[in-house]
């Protein structure tokens, strides 16, 4: 079994014999087997009576927490991460998620057979799956899933605010969703019960490690009790204006700062293959690598700012397309906020199916002539599937566009993508998300998107709790963090045109306003390294090796096609999992 993974298998045979491992719990066609290296992020138990299995951050601070849901009952409103319990007298194993769905299980049923844990490794090597071309072109091209949908067929994951429900006799599920995600249209908040709230969230968080930015996330974590860091790491570029600001805000504050430069985290198969072990992911390796370190030199979780996207109100449709597209709907968003408040439902479904469509002809260059045939399919696969992911927010009581593509991009970019950094601490010391608190992220939400567009909020939270740290500029942009929403997004229009003429002119150097110089990468045989590795015949190995050759001696964005491979790997150890 994978490390710090569980297993329930229904109506297979001797599992046992397949994965090595004796089952926690036992009987009839019920079995139950855990594999846990740390008690920091998963706890479980198991009895005559039935099992249960907890995965979560909230262990840090509560170590019996497992035994406290069970017994109050879960609350996707208050509770955080994702139980699983099964009772051998009613024969019922229950799957809840919290508000964000920060963490999620993986499912199989047919009728006559079921299998369920938080590592697809572990199903598939109990069952032969043949992989899913809509997912895995989905995670290819925005890097989730969309809806329940994974890489391989019949293969679910659960939702955020879902509690599914699976007759372990019948093998039958049934689901209820929250109705959570409401938003009062004309609530105006209160700056002063919003700071008491996230400073009463910090002061819950335990001892940690803080993964220091520049930019709101870090200042928000910055704004309560300083004495809950053990000490803060950074990577980048040490002479960058990033790193220079991140620094600025916790030398007087921290006793201890960490800096790695990137080129000192390791990039080679070998780490990749042990992220695919350990993690289950091979992205952000220099995340991988800074919790490593950390371990070293502390025994407390990294704590960063994902997950912090609803408070900072940067997923609504300002996130997505270009550059110039971004910017031109920011002013829309602020200058005709309620004219987007009251487009119909049909309205929203068909502007989102429409701006995540996939390209009328694709031009990958990794897939095999094979994947590209069923591409006309895929794409209408892919439109279905996003207008079914909206529908349901809508009956739920999600309203308004910038509302239903906020929480469609919480629940499918953050926390199937971006909250993997935090989440490579998973058999180190293990992490925490504060900002997916479930009864901080309800009231969040209930405060209409144009009151928390651009950070509005996150700068009234840090006015309150630590009005010093909007004396300085954010990292993306180069006005002070008092300043207005416009004169912050204007210093950012100017950054971005400095940064892409710097970058046109000296593509290799490093770049001084930005904290992420991967070039170095370049100079490296990983990627052609990691295509030889690989198992699925999906991928045109002859053509990667091709364009990596042109990629690297155009210096292409080294982070750019690391990243690319990072799902590239994922994908292959899943869909061909190892003899």
């Amino acid at each position: 079994m994978e490390p710090n993974s569980f297993l329930i298998s229904i109506g297979f045979g001797d599992v046992s014999n397949m994965i090595c491992q004796k089952p926690s719990y036992e009987n009839g066609s019920v079995t139950f087997f855990s594999s846990i290296q740390t008690d920091r992020l998963m706890s479980s138990q198991a009895n005559a009576d039935g099992f249960g299995v907890y995965i979560g951050d909230r262990l840090h601070a509560t170590p019996d927490y497992l035994t406290r849901v069970i017994e109050s009952g879960w609350d996707a409103e208050k509770d955080n991460g994702v139980l699983v319990k099964y009772s051998e007298e009613s024969g019922t194993l229950v799957i809840d998620s919290d508000f964000l769905g920060a963490e999620y299980v993986y499912y199989y049923l047919d009728g006559k057979e079921c299998l369920i844990s938080n590592r697809m490794e572990n199903m598939t090597k109990i069952k032969s799956f043949s992989p899913d071309l809509t997912g895995i072109y989905q995670y290819i091209r925005a890097i989730y899933s969309v809806g329940d949908r994974t890489f391989l067929e019949g293969v679910k994951q659960t939702r955020a605010q879902t509690s599914l429900s699976i007759n372990t006799k019948a093998l039958t599920v049934s689901s209820q969703h929250s109705a959570s995600w409401k938003v009062a249209k004309d609530k105006e908040y209160s700056k002063q019960s919003m700071a008491e709230l996230w400073l009463q969230t910090l002061e819950e968080s335990p001892r940690s490690v803080l993964m220091l930015s520049a930019g709101w996330d870090s200042r928000m974590l910055l704004a309560g009790n300083l004495g809950r860091f053990d000490f803060s790491y950074t990577h980048g570029e040490l002479d960058s204006r990033e790193v220079s600001l991140a620094f600025e805000l916790t030398s007087e504050n921290l006793p201890k700062s960490v800096f790695c430069k990137l080129d000192e985290s390791s990039y080679t198969l070998d780490t990749m293959n042990r992220m695919l072990k350990d993690l289950g992911h091979a992205f952000f390796p220099h995340w991988y690598f800074a919790a490593q370190q950390c371990k070293l030199l502390s025994d407390a979780p990294l704590t960063s700012g994902l997950l912090v996207e609803h408070l900072s109100g940067h997923y609504g449709i300002t996130s997505e397309g270009s550059r110039l597209s971004k910017g031109l709907k920011l002013l829309k968003s602020l200058g005709a906020a309620s004219k987007l408040e009251k487009m119909s439902p049909d309205a929203i479904n068909s502007y989102i199916v429409e701006m995540l469509k996939a390209p009328a002809v694709h031009k990958g260059w990794f897939y095999s002539d094979g994947f590209l045939d069923s591409y006309e399919e895929i794409k209408s696969t892919h439109s279905n599937d996003v207008a079914l992911a909206i529908q349901g927010y809508q009956k739920q009581g999600t309203a308004g566009l910038q509302e239903v593509f906020e929480r469609f991009k919480m629940e499918h970019s953050s926390r199937q993508y971006f909250a993997l950094q935090t989440k490579c601490g998973n058999t180190a010391n293990g992490y925490h998300h504060p900002f997916a608190d479930s009864r901080l992220s309800k009231a969040v939400i209930e405060i209409p998107f144009k009151n928390r567009v651009h950070y509005k909020l996150s700068r009234d939270i840090v006015g309150v709790l630590a009005p010093d740290l909007l004396s300085k500029p954010l990292a993306a942009t180069l006005a002070k963090a008092k300043h207005p929403v416009v004169v912050q997004e204007m210093s950012r229009v100017v950054r971005i045109a400095y940064e892409g003429i710097y970058r046109r002119f000296k593509p290799n150097a490093s770049f001084k306003l930005s904290w992420n110089n991967f070039q170095f990468l370049n100079e490296l045989d990983i990627f052609n390294e990691t295509i030889d590795s690989l198992r699925s015949d999906i991928w045109d190995k002859s053509q990667m090796h091709k364009f990596v050759e042109g990629f690297q001696r155009g210096k292409g964005n080294g982070y750019a096609l690391l990243d690319m491979f990072s799902k590239i790997m994922t994908i292959d150890n899943i869909i061909s999992p190892k003899n």
